[in-house]
């Protein structure tokens, strides 16, 4: 297994607001796992036509207004720091944990503050306060359609709404602990759910109806993603299925578990694929085109296994000890990945000497992300929720390597 633990740059929240103003600097430090921290600044000066310049071994080597090219020069590491393009600070009072997107340009954000809404991207404007929930809402996601809304939290409960109405159209009841994490079964007439009680569990949608308790696990489970293997052999189910299930065949479910276990089960046959066991407890899992899949860890690793030979990561990142919240794959390229230090991290997947890290959270950890076409919305602990424009620029970098 190769682990790239690389030293991470780091810099100011706010870098992209200070460089405006000529003279004021900014801080930036080279944090190496477990090590002492090397700090420089970095400042614009008219000496130079504006250009910023870097102290202390740090090397300035493009600025772009909303994206600054950095680089230390003894251990040849860059990062392109890239700065919100828009910040909404207004639709939520407290710390955001979920977010997801419908193509019409609506999204929907769950809080600390019970509060679940649906409300533009554009605009910024509330479309619907969703009331049903007792307690925190864990996860909130669009149906395919985008016209449905599903969202489950600390209630045990997974509720379904109607994303034009607001209309609470479907309860469902079964775990007996609060449910962490959901997927849709093709266009979400079945949908999978887990939950800290330890067990994935299938329903329909139609009758609220659940059809079976899929998989149970000793631990909780934090996290799930529902996929379509390609050349493994998923099996026969052994038992007569309810007629009320539909397009599961052909797809597996991985969790993730608190301690720290990642379990694949062939969702129409319940036969378990494999099971490995990673550093820590998984916060997050995401599959990549249907070949790998990639773990979020708790100590701060991010994992990435094949899905046909499992048995140890084919790769991984544990640049620094802070926890992994959301892994959000693009294409084949690379992934983001938000944690606990406010963080939002881009990493290639075939190119090493260079990341993106999208800044702005001060700190406060980012706990969700949401990718559209163009744009990466995250949510965090300070209640914003920040858009970032990073597609363009990762596209480039791989097209100059190509």
């Amino acid at each position: 297994m190769a682990t790239e633990c690389h030293p991470q740059l780091l810099i100011q929240c706010d870098w992209n607001v200070c460089l405006k103003e000529l003279g004021c600097k900014v801080w930036i430090t080279l944090k190496e796992k477990d090590k002492k921290g090397v700090h420089g600044t970095i400042c614009r000066i008219t000496a130079n036509e504006g250009q910023p310049t870097a102290t202390d071994g740090f090397k300035v080597l493009s600025y772009l207004g909303n994206s600054l090219h950095v680089g230390h020069e003894s251990t040849g590491r860059t990062t392109i720091f890239v700065a919100p393009v828009k910040i909404m600070s207004d639709l939520h009072k407290k710390s955001v944990g979920s977010i997801s997107l419908n193509a019409s340009g609506h999204a929907v954000t769950a809080s600390a503050d019970d509060k679940l809404i649906v409300w533009d991207t554009v605009t910024e404007k509330l479309k619907l306060d969703l009331k049903g929930h007792v307690g925190d809402v864990y996860r909130c996601r669009f149906f395919p359609s985008g016209e449905v809304v599903l969202s489950s939290g600390s209630d045990m409960r997974l509720i379904i709404w109607c994303a034009k109405t607001g209309v609470k159209a479907v309860t469902l009841t079964g775990h007996t602990m609060a449910v962490t994490d959901f997927g849709f079964v093709d266009r979400g007439r079945n949908v999978i759910s887990v939950s800290k009680d330890g067990t994935l569990k299938l329903w329909n949608c139609g009758d609220s109806s659940c059809l079976a308790t899929v998989f149970k696990h000793s631990a909780g489970i934090n996290c799930c993603c529902l996929f379509s293997p390609e050349g493994m052999n998923l099996g026969e189910p052994t038992t007569p299925i309810n007629d009320k299930e539909c397009g599961t065949k052909g797809k597996a479910v991985l969790v993730g578990c608190e301690d720290g276990v990642v379990v694949c089960i062939a969702l129409h046959s319940r036969k378990v694929l494999f099971s490995v066991t990673t550093s820590s407890a998984v916060n997050c899992i995401a599959a990549v085109e249907n070949e790998s899949f990639l773990v979020g860890c708790q100590d701060g690793s991010v994992q990435l296994f094949n899905l046909k030979s499992p048995s140890s990561p084919k790769k991984s990142w544990h640049s620094s000890n802070s926890t992994v919240h959301s892994v959000v794959p693009y294409k084949k390229v690379g992934f983001f990945s938000s944690h606990a230090d406010g963080n939002i991290v881009f990493n290639f997947l075939q190119i090493s000497t260079v990341s993106l890290n999208l800044t702005g959270a001060d700190a406060d950890p980012v706990y969700d992300l949401a990718l559209s076409s163009s744009l990466l919305y995250s949510c965090s602990r300070d209640s914003a929720i920040r858009v970032y424009s990073p597609l363009k620029l990762i596209n480039n970098i791989v097209g100059k390597v190509d």
